[in-house]
């Protein structure tokens, strides 16, 4: 009896899923890219035609461990998004250009306000490789 429960609320819970995937724009996902001993993933939810959500973690695991993270809502234009964080030591901005299964990522001005380690190198271009709506309430610590 008990399985049977669990087979039907996983079919329920799988057509939630697959309703909830067909009004999820096709850029929404997480994206990941390695370079030079670097490992970062981008999760990017877009929230309107104005706006999107991401969260950048990365992760330099050569010693010493460095680690890097930056999060908040890019306005979105067209293809491309930006953001930008500043602080003392200056501005930094990320830009988002997304082209088809991919996104690729323009860092420029220092890291600092943006919270990633100057030994980590952000820029470059991130493959897609799972899509729907990002998990936000995990929570990342730098």
């Amino acid at each position: 009896m008990f399985f049977g429960l669990l087979i039907s609320f996983g079919s329920r819970a799988s057509a939630q899923t697959d309703s909830a995937r067909a009004t999820v724009d096709p850029k929404t996902g997480t994206y990941y890219r390695t370079h030079g001993g670097v490992e970062c993933e981008l999760d990017v939810e877009i929230l309107s035609t104005q706006s999107v959500r991401f969260r950048l973690t990365c992760l330099h695991e050569s010693p010493p461990l460095a680690l890097g993270s930056a999060a908040g809502v890019a306005t979105l234009t067209g293809s491309s998004a930006e953001f930008t964080a500043s602080s003392d030591s200056g501005t930094c901005t990320l830009r988002f250009t997304f082209e088809g299964k991919r996104v690729v990522l323009t860092q420029t001005g220092p890291r600092a306000p943006c919270r990633i380690d100057p030994s980590i190198n952000s820029s470059g271009t991130y493959r897609h490789f799972r899509p729907g709506k990002p998990l936000w309430d995990v929570r990342v610590y730098p």
